[in-house]
């Protein structure tokens, strides 16, 4: 007997076209009704090429899958970061998903995460901010890899720290245009559950459902069911005016994305019940 823990849900996906496939897939074979609604464009923009030698870098660090997909050429290619890395260079991530999309391009990571105040890690700038290998960064040189207009948080409080920080920007966000479209809001509210991947997909989605539906906003944003990557993403959907709870996700990956749309639906331990299911790559 096959078991189908999602048969009869509606699940909205919002990450960009291109990048919830594997997700999708996942929710379908759990029996989800899935529709992949991506609020945000990734447009990949024209880096200089970053010198990484001969004196090497000390830090390099990757915010996002995007900018790992988008950011490699601005490196000179994956052998000039296996060539930085043999000199000393140091690579970190900023969650799991960004540190499998590097592992993929077999480059390895530094294990740089560290718990919160309840023994869970954070993957997000404050936990990378915690780890050993940010502490004594006086006279380093860090690059960060990134998007247009990303948080300052990460750079400013290295750049306090004494390191000197040089952004290099591979990609911009950009909302996507469903102004000729059916109404997302009616979209939202027959689903049981949306999933967003980052406070900025999030504030698309909430700007695009009340630019086109300004007359359902009100009735339909506070009670869409919500899974979230992180509790940042969580306080950021109440500020918004959710008021149905979102399940957060452990990180953004489609495995802890999928365990917490099936918690968001049936409360239940989805890891204990449904192994088939989770197992695989993301």
């Amino acid at each position: 007997m096959i078991i189908r823990p999602l048969q009869n849900t509606t699940v909205i996906v919002t990450r960009p076209a291109g990048q919830g496939e594997s997700l999708l897939q996942r929710l379908q074979n759990a029996g989800a009704n899935t529709i992949h609604l991506p609020v945000m464009k990734i447009t990949p923009i024209t880096a200089p090429l970053v010198e990484l030698g001969p004196t090497p870098v000390d830090v390099i660090i990757f915010i996002s899958s995007n900018a790992v997909r988008h950011g490699l050429s601005a490196m000179g290619g994956v052998e000039n970061l296996h060539t930085a890395q043999q000199r000393g260079t140091k690579i970190l991530a900023i969650g799991d998903a960004t540190a499998q999309a590097l592992q993929q391009q077999q480059i390895s990571t530094e294990n740089s995460h560290r718990p919160d105040n309840n023994g869970e890690a954070r993957f997000d700038s404050e936990g990378l901010l915690a780890s050993p290998t940010l502490n004594d960064v006086a006279g380093k040189t860090i690059f960060i890899v990134r998007g247009i207009g990303g948080r300052s948080l990460l750079g400013d409080t290295l750049t306090t720290r004494g390191a000197t920080v040089e952004y290099i920007e591979v990609y911009k966000r950009e909302a996507a245009d469903y102004s000729h479209s059916g109404s997302l809001a009616q979209r939202l509210q027959h689903a049981d559950v949306v999933t967003v991947a980052s406070e900025q997909s999030l504030e698309f989605l909430r700007q695009l459902v009340f630019t086109q539906s300004p007359g359902l906003f009100t009735s339909v944003w506070p009670l869409i069911k919500l899974v979230v990557p992180s509790n940042r993403v969580l306080q950021t959907a109440l500020k918004s005016g959710i008021e149905t709870m979102p399940i957060v996700a452990k990180n953004a990956t489609d495995t802890e994305t999928f365990l917490a749309v099936v918690r968001a639906t049936r409360g239940k331990a989805a890891h204990r019940f449904y192994p088939s299911l989770v197992s695989g790559s993301d």
